[in-house]
């Protein structure tokens, strides 16, 4: 269909070779590839909605599934104004079959209606948080318990019931619950995300979005860039991005896979509101959903201070409190890792030569669940199929599994899924191999 609209409006375009698409791949003159054509996004970059920075990742470089997997299918009918020409020959991939099969596998799921959202399934996954922070505002207020018991079970329940509510966040951010108004602002996911959870909204498309593309990339992906206090690949130190290793992130990285799970439970949640708030307060003037989550996050702090300050009488009981709270929410950042941590990482040059397919799944792990499981990964459990098509709603992932692993079986590519225990394991033994890679050259300098 693209196709014969752009003979019909724009007969005779000039063909471009790949060598000539890369000298445009700078702010002031950024070109991109999709499905075969040429568009000039330096004028849209600045407005894009998910923010420039995404876009020029892909300026002189070929973004055809990226496109296709952040956008609805009606965005197409604004590509035309941006068109400049076409590619002279298709990008050449390591395994093109799977990039074929994995485009005619997206088709098939937009043609057959997977992307419609079954509102029940979601009015259900409500009905879930909320009856868990019901259930810590009686265990607090209104049960005879002793506080001994209360204080802790309570932040057990709020946290498991605002994890539940971050999954619904980030199904709702990623237009997998409404459809986008492109209006820029996602009030659901704000909602969620904000006042309930805790976090920016705006920082989380940002940065999510970013992660989505360029997972794992190294110290690109925001979400994984987590130096001086962890490293996930030795790639980290390689490249005009390298890092410079001084004598703190030596030793921070040096004990790295000890420090990984009490830093994800105990220091995960408060960085993440640190971080949301500067983001917040930095981006105010510049984005309307970034005033939206000061407010917020304003609401957010007031309800659960005020919860805390009523509920728990005394400082022991508030620390108890905190720390309960904090190791129970904290299991998200641990679910969170575990779907990227010790699996390949890829530069900008090698994304584009295994195509966005292979490099997915070569970047994710899913976690394997028993059926009274899955309600409490929020369907991170099915992370490949979800960074695959990231629009796709939560209900939908557990059926186009199966079609995924068949492209991987017919190509040969590794479809990665374990237990959470295993994933864990694997994780931890991974950043003390890295963290000896760190140390040993070090080491040896000295004793010469």
């Amino acid at each position: 269909l693209e196709r014969e609209m752009y003979k019909t409006i724009a007969p005779g375009l000039p063909k471009y070779t790949w060598d000539q698409l890369g000298q445009h791949s700078a702010a002031g003159d950024a070109w991109m590839a999709i499905n075969g054509y040429v568009y000039d996004v330096t004028k849209w970059a600045p407005r894009h909605p998910g923010g420039d920075e995404i876009i020029l990742k892909y300026a002189g470089k070929d973004g055809s599934d990226q496109f296709e997997a952040f956008h609805r299918q009606r965005v197409k009918k604004y590509l035309k104004s941006y068109l400049v020409g076409e590619m002279a020959e298709p990008r050449a991939v390591s395994k093109p079959g799977a990039t074929e099969d994995y485009r005619k596998l997206r088709r098939k799921l937009w043609e057959e209606g997977y992307f419609e959202v079954d509102h029940e399934y979601f009015a259900v996954k409500h009905v879930v948080w909320v009856g868990f922070v019901a259930a810590a505002v009686f265990i607090l207020f209104f049960s005879a318990w002793n506080p001994a018991v209360a204080v802790p079970l309570s932040a057990m329940a709020l946290a498991i019931g605002l994890q539940q509510a971050a999954f619904l966040a980030h199904d709702a951010l990623h237009n997998g619950i409404v459809e986008p108004n492109g209006k820029g602002v996602n009030l659901y996911g704000w909602a969620m995300g904000s006042p309930v959870f805790g976090i920016s909204s705006a920082m989380w498309l940002d940065e999510h979005s970013m992660h989505h593309a360029i997972t794992v990339r190294p110290r690109e992906d925001p979400q994984y860039n987590m130096l001086p206090f962890f490293m996930i690949s030795m790639k980290e130190l390689e490249g005009p991005n390298a890092f410079q290793m001084d004598g703190f992130a030596r030793f921070m990285v040096s004990i790295q896979h000890w420090t990984l799970l009490p830093f994800a439970l105990l220091v995960g949640r408060v960085n993440l509101c640190v971080i949301s708030l500067v983001y917040s307060l930095r981006h105010a003037r510049a984005s309307k959903q970034a005033r939206l989550d000061i407010v917020g996050l304003i609401i957010h702090w007031s309800w659960f201070l005020a919860f805390v300050a009523y509920g728990v009488q005394t400082t022991a009981g508030r620390i108890i409190f905190y720390c309960a709270f904090s190791c129970t929410v904290g299991v998200l950042h641990v679910q969170l890792l575990l779907s990227h941590l010790a699996t390949e990482n890829f530069d900008e040059h090698d994304e584009q030569k295994v195509g966005f397919f292979e490099f997915q799944l070569r970047t994710s792990r899913n976690i394997t669940c028993s059926l009274y499981e899955h309600w409490f990964h929020g369907g991170l459990e099915y992370q490949i199929e979800h960074h695959l098509f990231p629009q796709l709603p939560r209900h939908n992932l557990k059926r186009v599994k199966p079609m995924v692993e068949e492209i991987c079986r017919k190509h040969g590519i590794e479809y990665r899924s374990t237990s959470f225990s295993h994933a864990l394991v694997t994780c931890l033994l991974d950043f003390k191999n890295i963290a000896h890679d760190v140390i040993l050259p070090h080491d040896i300098c000295s004793r010469h």
